[in-house]
């Protein structure tokens, strides 16, 4: 299952021009998507982590993995783009270490009786994790993480307003022949769409 959003960028202060890019729901999700389709409503209803996807760029990957006898690993990735780096930075550490990203994981042991029951009961834990505030089994886990990235950005991007003006103005340039490409393709799905309709 992938869903989709449509790339809405905001100007609030220097630093808000972000939008999620892409979400991905992967490993046992793509065989249980009704799972999936939780987290990712989860995700949309904490504004917490709404904010922080409108403020800077952002891929989500929710993923399940199977890791031996009956258990099962669930991780949410929040992977965002430091545009305080500048393209070589960014290069260099793409060679050396992981991308920059904030995730949380939920891990069941082997005593669940199958595949199915650990990616709930993980699935579950996951939820409570990305879950907004007043939420029933709230952790703030998310929350918390998402917190300490923004403010170790805020600082860098105080320090290097060059290369954050420089990168926003690319991201406009994009963003606006992004959203031609997905206006025009929205316009032949209607047309194939119309098509079919009327062959019938």
């Amino acid at each position: 299952m992938q869903v989709k959003e449509n790339r809405n960028y905001y100007m609030n202060n220097a630093l808000a021009f972000g939008a999620i890019k892409s979400v991905k729901c992967t490993g046992l999700y793509e065989q249980f998507p009704d799972l999936g389709k939780d987290l990712v409503d989860t995700f949309q209803s904490n504004p917490k982590a709404m904010d922080f996807c409108k403020k800077y760029d952002v891929d989500l990957v929710f993923s399940a993995i199977k890791t031996g006898w009956s258990s099962v690993q669930t991780t949410l990735h929040v992977f965002y783009d430091d545009l305080s780096k500048g393209k070589f930075k960014k290069f260099w550490q793409g060679l050396t270490s992981s991308p920059d990203e904030v995730s949380v994981a939920s891990f069941s042991g082997s005593y669940n009786i199958n595949y199915e029951d650990s990616l709930k009961a993980t699935t579950l834990s996951l939820k409570q994790m990305i879950a907004p505030p007043g939420t029933k089994g709230y952790k703030g886990t998310l929350d918390k993480f998402l917190k300490e990235a923004d403010d170790k950005l805020c600082v860098a991007y105080a320090k290097r307003p060059d290369i954050v003006s420089k990168n926003k103005h690319h991201v406009d340039a994009d963003l606006d022949s992004r959203m031609q490409l997905e206006e025009e393709t929205s316009k032949l799905e209607a047309s194939i769409r119309n098509l079919i309709k009327k062959s019938r």
